[in-house]
């Protein structure tokens, strides 16, 4: 069925949706002309008769054809199939009168001239074309040689050229080209036709068509003319030309009578001529002398009256309309219509009238005449003749008084009337029923001579103008539905329209465990592809693109949408077209804007190192998640027993297959974001942190049973081939909810050959009670729950948190009963072959072992990296920590000088940094060039670097010195840094400290649910990554601390837990404690003659009576002042760096044990 196209029927008469329809488009019948949503349009059944006359003018009141020099006309067809519009040049003898038909409406803007809006009658609906689909030709082309189609009626092209005037005067208008421009004149469509005659839209630049289209000479040319009367037949009475397929009708006068008439106020059948009725009239074709006394003619002329262009009419009771016997009154002389109880052959004639049996038959026979342009009737009687009113005697009642016989004169005589021309003049109008006045001036109802002001067609010369009652054309509404994603339900039933999980469409309703919102596959996406006030639209799928409908929608009286096109299957993912449906925009946000609507997707870096449980979805269990089972298969089971970690598809079942970023559904065409959706892997955790024992979910099929999930290991999926074990390759589709939760159904798309991601290929499914996950297919029903999970975040950390705020601690590792601790290491305690003399790496010594040097200590500073993220801290270890919280500076004065001059200063943390001893660092540090002072037993050492960690505007640095420089030297007379020296690139190298993995920047790695031991991990160029299971961690080897290097990720070697284990056995568990000891040993700080001494939570002062002193912490928060009024005081302090401010001196620091 074509779904293209379609500017569908608006033209329509909504009645009772009854019988089949025809398939053709023009020809003239009676068979119920039905279109899609049961409706049941006007029939075609009433011709036209020849086209009548010119005209010189156009009137906005009047109905025009348009015929061509052959005399076909033009009409508008269609398609009972796809409810499209076309339109034809057809014979007039097969031209249905409503079709074509035409009002013309005439369009000035005083600028381009005048243009022409043609309507057809029966559609309502414009000559319009689209110039997009027009038939585009790049010369001159004859087409009414040519088997080309027809052009959709549909567009924006409703303005035409056609004449330059609208009233000629007394000059016809003559065959023209109808024609319109567009894009700025530089193009045209022009009407032509092809070898069937039906029009096509052909388009042309204006060059090639020049002016007035002179250059098409096959174009289409057509004039305007008055459609000739149609003489009607009581079918055609009872369809009121073709307004209703039978039935009764009515007549009204544009006239309203003094005195009623049955014409006007009853319901009438007409009824055909027939021998048990009007046996006599009825032997008039055949019997002459018949014939002669009523004026008839055997065969159908211009002048002739036929027996059988007559019919009679009667009400629901029987009566029949008929010309009455006596006048209205003594004084009136004109007869009214009137209802006999019967047919006249079974009344009797009335007495004193002398009329013959088939004189009088011929009183209730009327010949109906229908003038289209004037929508108007013209009822001639086949007998109105009164008695003379001058004697009260009826005279010659053998003969008929009618438009043949319409001289009165020469039947009111004493004298027998001779049949022939001579009881006719051209002086007097024809017999038809009109409006006449009686001497009081009432208006009645009446048949006699019309009036010789004007034609019969003119309303004037009947003294009214008469038509059917009721005659209404009601259309269809062409509805607009704005471009843009909806919800489409079904009125009848309620329940929206959706597509199941293979794109199938059916009606369902969400359940209470379910929010459309979610489900892309609820939703359509409308497409404008008209245009104009009332556009044509597609209706697509939002995940599966399907196309259910293009063409026009309509709506009806409620409000809501139907489709006229024969479209009744949703299995040929069609919308129904005897329903009716509601169009509600989505509102939802994120199904507006996500690219990730309708399926779940984790971010790939937190799947580097979170892991979920599924929580299964069960209204009568709520705490179910889908655990591994004790034979290793899956099953809904109570409490949090197995977590997952997803892995992106990729290189699954085969190399290079891949389910990442797979673009989906339709949208992106109208401005909706691209739908994209990725496949993830299932992996089984364990309580390891650093890896699990690599075992996946995969489908297995044993021969005679149910296929089913199971969690295995690569190796064992291999040693069980006989099972067929397919690896799960899952895309989580949004299908219920739990709470805030969007629950999800496991679709596997792993067929086992190839990934079928272009929706999947089964959805793993738990059937209640049973304890095996298996799978059903994904051509679901309505009835039918899915099994759906929520996905919850597995929230165990990976690293450890240490707080932002700086605080000593002792890393160590357990040694038998007892630990080792780190420590800087500046004697070559390690007995190392070569070292950097005096330079601090990092060492190890036992628990109760003091390291070697005045102010060694296992102590380390740990300083937060502000830039690292919570799901990785990271940390500079420091030892000699010296913090100098924000200030004022001035480059003459000094650190806070209270001057004029004076600019913010921007605190740090001065001290030794540990780093990492590899080439990153090599040539832009306080090293020799031997890599062999770096190393141990081959492996890079690690070891510490006076900096400065700083965080300013632009971000956050660690800035290092260069070639051997020292703070000692550097710091100023107040004991900081000059800020010129700090940014000097000479002295300092600029690092950044952001978070990623750098060679001084730290985290510490858990190894398992304890949350206790840990890696230290550090940097290895190129390779190192959040969660990572490669890289480089501190191990100790032989006594020394040094970097292992792993560079083979885990993921991609067989599976062998001895490889796993060897990361653990090459980077060295830690643990860590806090300790009251000092990463410096500065126990005393003087200044001036001011002595500061802290001790285990207090701070002495000499030397200071009668000062004031302020000791605030390292993030610059008072912690007190006071007036001393000795020279040795001493209070209170919290334990950690503090600065001591003495008036007149400079700051110190100091750390409080």
């Amino acid at each position: 069925m074509n779904k293209k196209f379609s500017t569908l029927l608006v033209g329509a008469l909504l009645t009772t949706s009854l019988g089949a329809f025809a398939q053709g488009t023009t020809a003239v019948h009676t068979n119920k002309n039905e279109i899609g949503h049961g409706i049941t349009l006007r029939p075609t059944a009433t011709a036209s008769a020849a086209v009548g006359s010119d005209i010189t003018r156009f009137d906005a009141d009047k109905l025009y054809q348009l015929t061509d020099a052959d005399g076909k006309v033009l009409i508008q067809t269609r398609n009972y199939t796809t409810g499209e519009l076309n339109m034809k040049l057809v014979e007039v003898a097969d031209a249905p009168i409503n079709a074509s038909l035409w009002s013309v409406k005439v369009n000035d803007d005083n600028a381009s001239g005048i243009s022409f809006t043609l309507i057809n009658k029966e559609t309502n609906l414009e000559l319009v074309y689209s110039h997009v689909n027009a038939t585009l030709f790049d010369v001159a082309t004859k087409t009414s040689d040519q088997d080309l189609p027809t052009s959709i009626l549909e567009g924006c092209l409703t303005d035409w050229t056609w004449y330059t005037t609208d009233n000629q005067g007394n000059t016809p208008f003559a065959y023209k080209p109808v024609y319109s421009y567009f894009a700025n004149r530089d193009s045209v469509v022009v009407l032509q036709k092809n070898d069937n005659n039906e029009i096509i839209a052909a388009k042309y630049s204006h060059d090639i068509a020049q002016t007035h289209v002179q250059a098409i000479t096959d174009a289409v040319q057509l004039k305007p003319v008055l459609a000739g009367g149609i003489i009607l037949t009581a079918d055609d009475l009872n369809r009121m030309v073709d307004i209703q397929y039978d039935g009764t009708f009515g007549i009204v006068s544009a006239v309203t009578p003094n005195t009623a008439s049955p014409l006007l106020t009853e319901k009438f059948t007409a009824v055909e001529l027939n021998a048990t009725d009007f046996p006599v009239v009825s032997t008039a074709t055949a019997t002459e002398a018949v014939r002669d006394q009523l004026g008839l003619s055997d065969t159908p002329g211009a002048d002739a009256l036929v027996a059988e262009e007559f019919v009679y009419l009667k009400n629901a009771k029987g009566e029949v309309l008929s010309v009455g016997t006596e006048f209205y009154s003594s004084l009136s002389k004109e007869l009214p219509l009137v209802l006999l109880e019967d047919a006249p052959t079974r009344v009797a004639i009335p007495d004193g009238t002398n009329l013959t049996a088939g004189t009088w038959e011929a009183r209730s026979l009327f010949r109906f005449t229908y003038y289209p342009s004037n929508d108007s009737l013209f009822i001639e009687p086949m007998n109105a003749l009164p008695k003379n009113p001058a004697s009260s005697l009826w005279q010659n009642p053998d003969f008929a008084f009618n438009s043949v016989y319409n001289d009165l004169t020469k039947l009111h005589t004493s004298a027998a009337a001779t049949p022939g021309a001579g009881l006719h003049t051209a002086e007097n109008g024809q017999v038809a029923v009109r409006i006449a006045y009686l001497t009081e001036g009432k208006a009645v109802i009446t048949a006699k001579n019309t009036e010789t002001d004007g034609g019969i067609e003119l309303p004037g010369s009947l003294q009214t103008k008469f038509t059917f009652k009721d005659r209404k054309f009601d259309y269809l509404t062409r509805a607009k539905v704005d471009q843009g994603l909806y919800f489409i339900k079904d009125v009848a039933t309620g329940k929206n329209v959706v597509d199941n999980f293979i794109g199938r469409l059916m009606l369902d309703a969400a359940t209470t465990a379910q929010d459309y919102n979610d489900m892309p596959a609820t939703m359509w996406v409308v497409k404008t592809t008209g245009c104009g006030d009332v556009p044509t639209v597609a209706v697509y799928n939002r995940e599966y693109a399907d196309e259910v409908f293009e063409g026009q929608l309509y709506t009806d009286a409620t409000g809501t949408y139907f489709i006229n096109k024969n479209y009744d299957s949703f299995r040929q993912k069609e919308l129904l077209n005897e329903d009716t449906y509601t169009f509600t925009a989505v509102e939802d946000n994120e199904a507006k804007t996500s690219v990730r609507h309708g399926y779940k997707y984790l971010n790939s870096d937190d799947l580097l190192y979170t892991k979920y449980y599924l929580n299964y979805n069960l209204f009568a269990n709520q705490e179910l998640y889908l655990n591994v089972t004790e034979d290793k298969s899956f099953a809904p089971t109570p409490g949090q027993a197995t977590t997952y970690e997803l892995i992106e598809a990729k290189d699954v079942p085969v190399e290079d297959e891949e389910a990442i970023d797979v673009p989906f559904g339709y949208g992106a065409e109208i401005g909706l974001p691209q739908l994209a959706r990725t496949a993830y892997v299932l992996k089984v955790s364990d309580k390891n942190l650093i890896d699990n024992d690599k075992v996946y979910v995969y489908l297995v099929s044993p021969q005679g049973k149910t296929p089913y999930y199971k969690a295995m290991t690569k190796a064992q999926a291999e040693d069980n081939a006989a099972d067929n074990p397919k690896l799960g390759v899952f895309y989580l589709k949004a299908d219920q909810v739990k709470g805030d939760e969007i629950c999800y159904v496991l679709v596997d798309i792993n067929s086992g050959a190839v990934l079928e991601t272009s929706n999947g290929w089964m959805q793993a499914h738990c059937e209640d009670g049973v304890g095996e996950m298996s799978y059903l297919p994904l051509n679901n029903v309505a009835t039918e729950r899915a099994s759906a999970f929520a996905v919850i975040k597995d929230d165990r950390p990976l690293y450890m948190d240490l707080g932002e705020i700086g605080k000593n601690i002792n890393i160590f590792r357990a040694r038998g009963t007892g630990s080792e601790f780190l420590f800087e290491d500046s004697n070559n305690q390690s007995n190392a072959p070569q070292v950097v003399k005096d330079f601090g790496y990092l060492g190890m010594t036992a628990e109760k072992i003091q390291p070697v040097g005045k102010e060694s200590t296992k102590a380390l500073y740990a300083d937060y990296v502000l830039s690292s993220s919570d799901r990785m801290p990271q940390y500079l270890f420091v030892v000699r920590p010296d913090s100098v919280k924000d200030g004022k500076w001035c480059n003459t004065h000094g650190y806070n000088p209270n001057c004029e001059h004076e600019v913010d200063y921007n605190g740090y943390l001065a001290g030794s940094f540990l780093i990492n001893l590899t080439d990153s660092v090599k040539s832009s540090t306080n090293m020799l060039n031997n890599p062999d002072v770096y190393k141990w037993q081959s492996y890079t050492r690690l070891g510490f670097v006076e900096g400065v960690h700083q965080v300013d505007a632009d971000g956050e640095f660690l800035y290092i010195l260069k070639d051997g420089k020292k703070l000692a030297d550097l710091r100023t007379k107040d004991g900081v840094l000059d800020p010129r020296d700090l940014y000097n690139e000479a002295i300092f190298e600029k690092k950044p400290v952001d978070g990623l993995h750098k060679n001084y920047a730290f985290s510490l790695r858990y190894t398992d649910d304890d949350h206790k031991d840990f890696l230290l991990e550090s940097n290895l160029d190129g390779v190192s990554h959040v969660a990572s299971f490669k890289g480089a961690w501190v191990k100790i080897h032989n006594g020394v601390p040094v970097l292992a290097e792993y560079t083979v990720d885990n993921g991609n070697h067989a599976d062998d837990d001895q490889k796993m284990q060897e990361l653990i056995n090459q980077a060295q568990i830690f643990n860590l404690e806090d300790t009251e000891d000092f990463a410096t040993s500065n126990e005393g700080v003087s200044t001036s003659t001011v002595s500061v001494i802290a001790g285990e939570g207090k701070i002495t002062i000499q030397n200071a009576a009668g000062k004031t002193v302020t000791v605030s912490n390292i993030l610059g928060q008072t912690v007190t002042v006071q007036t001393l009024n000795s020279d040795n005081v001493t209070f209170s302090a919290p334990a950690g760096i503090v600065v001591v401010a003495v008036d007149g001196e400079s700051a110190v620091k100091a750390i409080v044990k």
